[in-house]
Order: C-alpha cells, then sequence, then structure tokens
C-alpha cells in the first residue's frame, strides 16, 4: 500500500522540469520540485513545493481521505 510520501514522490517525479519542451506551455515555467522531506519543511505532513520561473513558490500537501 502506498501512503502519501509516496504520492509525493511521484508527483514530484511527473513534474520533473528536465522532461518538459516548449511545447508544454506552463509547465515550462517551472523551475524545479521537491517533496517537503527534501526541503527540509517542518511539518508530519506529505507534499512538495513547486516554484516557478517568476520565483514564485507553492506548497501542495497530499492528504489521503480514506
Amino acid at each position: 500500500m502506498y501512503d502519501t510520501h509516496d504520492i509525493a514522490r511521484a508527483i514530484r517525479d511527473l513534474l520533473n522540469p528536465d522532461e518538459f519542451t516548449e511545447d508544454d506551455g506552463f509547465l515550462t515555467e517551472i523551475e524545479g520540485v521537491s517533496t517537503y522531506e527534501e526541503a527540509g519543511v517542518l511539518t508530519r505532513d506529505a507534499g512538495f513545493i513547486l516554484r516557478l520561473g517568476d520565483r514564485s513558490e507553492y506548497q501542495i500537501t497530499i492528504v489521503r481521505s480514506r
């Protein structure tokens, strides 16, 4: 069975900015993706941080509902 940390790592891998081309539009604005664990975020929640070219950051938390 997968846990929320596994899901966060899988999404991080899907959003790897090295994999996008100019045809991917907005996705080419992604400069980096790291899990909360990798970024040293002090939380027990699973999630990841999405960094864009304009220096904005988004924290996305993964919560298991069932």
